[in-house]
């Protein structure tokens, strides 16, 4: 019979000191929030009523008609989705990752109905797919310029 091994004792890390001026007085935090924005004066959390606060509606541009049906998208494409692709950019490691990014972001912001429009009608040709994608490309890069142009301090 062969000896017990022996186990390792793992000593544990001792949790950080914390001093008084890192304090956090999580109570206080709550109560300054209370009846701020989305929070009611009795704590309960209001929806936020994107596009009702008094600003400008999104301006739209027209890429497309058909069937009868107009096609928009906004002249200034939403900040998320324009990082959301900076960022697949930026981990894309050859130019088919580039492309499906690329593709991804225009795809996107012309949305599900358009693209279903696109692709399911007989009369769209590869000329009109292509000038489609030619103003939605325009539009993107102009707000990913814009974009660069803000963080840079432009």
């Amino acid at each position: 019979m062969s000896a017990p091994t022996a186990k390792k004792r793992v000593k544990k890390a001792a949790a950080p000191a914390v001093r008084a001026e890192d304090d956090v007085d999580i109570e206080a935090l709550a109560v300054s929030l209370t009846d701020v924005g989305p929070i009611g004066p009795d704590g309960e959390v209001r929806p936020v009523q994107i596009g009702k606060r008094g600003r400008p509606g999104v301006e739209m541009v027209h890429i497309f008609s058909l069937d009868d049906t107009d096609y928009f998208i906004p002249k200034k494409p939403n900040r998320l989705l324009l990082v959301g692709y900076l960022r697949s950019m930026k981990k894309a490691r050859t130019q088919d990752e580039q492309d499906a990014a690329t593709l991804d972001l225009l795809l996107s912001l012309l949305g599900k109905n358009a693209v279903d429009a696109l692709q399911n009608s007989p009369l769209t040709t590869d000329d009109d797919v292509a000038d489609v994608l030619t103003i939605v490309t325009k539009i993107a890069f102009a707000a990913i310029a814009d974009l660069k142009g803000l963080a840079s301090g432009n």
